[in-house]
């Protein structure tokens, strides 16, 4: 902005034209400022204190990363209205009430625009359990869900009379099992990969089915180091002598090897 100035010096006996900038220094500009931060400061605060007290209103949920647990689990655990208000601290427990549900591994809730963002990372199955006519994705830990739809993929089916208590399963047989399975994995995946069922019945003999080849192989104990070896060389004769299905006892301490049963 420019302004003029006359002035006039010795009596009038000589005039003279001025002229000067306004800076970004005057007084004027720097009161400018100050208020517009000011408001900026006040406005920021004001949007912190309804986000983090009051919270946003809930308008629409959306869960992914599901494979076991149902939509209405998730639901019912995070126990959120629509329309209803959500402060910071009710993210928190709900996500701590997610984090409950036995195969969930982690959770990230996220509110933006009144969306309510939530993506739940499973826990890895080791295996289908069947008991009677109920089928349920089992987890390491021992604990179980039972639904409409099974979300295990790739894991055995493991067939049996099996007492369930607080969606827990109360069978050390079985506990043995998935330890013997889980060293399989380890020392031999090959084999362990080609797994299809696993079934126990009141002798204390256990089945194994194996995909291909396709055997049966019969078993007593605990499948520790030594029986998965003999189970490991039984399986690579059939293979070396081209054998696609026939049945292994390993009962005794020889195998007896049938083929074609």
């Amino acid at each position: 902005m420019i302004a003029e100035e006359r002035f006039t010096g010795n009596g009038g006996a000589r005039t003279g034209d001025r002229s000067y900038i306004y800076s970004l220094t005057d007084g004027s500009s720097v009161y400018i400022l100050f208020i517009v931060s000011i408001l900026m400061i006040v406005s920021g605060l004001l949007l912190l204190i309804f986000f983090f007290s009051g919270g946003e209103k809930v308008r629409e949920i959306q869960i992914s990363g599901l494979k076991y647990l149902q939509e209405s689990d998730v639901l019912e655990a995070l126990a959120v209205k629509k329309d209803h208000p959500m402060a910071r601290e009710e993210i928190e427990k709900s996500s701590e009430r997610l984090r409950e549900l036995p195969a969930v591994e982690a959770v990230n809730l996220k509110l933006l625009a009144g969306t309510l963002m939530v993506d739940v990372i499973e826990r890895p199955c080791v295996a289908v359990l069947r008991s009677g006519d109920s089928l349920y994705d089992f987890f390491s830990d021992m604990s179980v869900i039972s639904s409409g739809t099974i979300g295990c993929h790739g894991v055995p089916l493991i067939t049996g009379n099996f007492t369930f208590v607080d969606g827990f399963v109360k069978s050390e047989e079985l506990k043995r099992t998935i330890a013997g399975l889980s060293l399989m994995n380890s020392e031999k995946p090959e084999l362990a990969h080609r797994i299809s069922e696993i079934r126990f019945d009141s002798k204390k003999t256990s089945v194994i089915y194996l995909s291909d080849p396709h055997l049966r192989i019969e078993y007593t104990g605990d499948l520790n180091l030594s029986l998965i070896n003999r189970m490991y060389a039984a399986v690579s004769y059939y293979e070396k002598e081209n054998k696609s299905a026939g049945w292994i006892d390993l009962t005794g301490k020889d195998a007896i090897l049938v083929p074609g049963k």
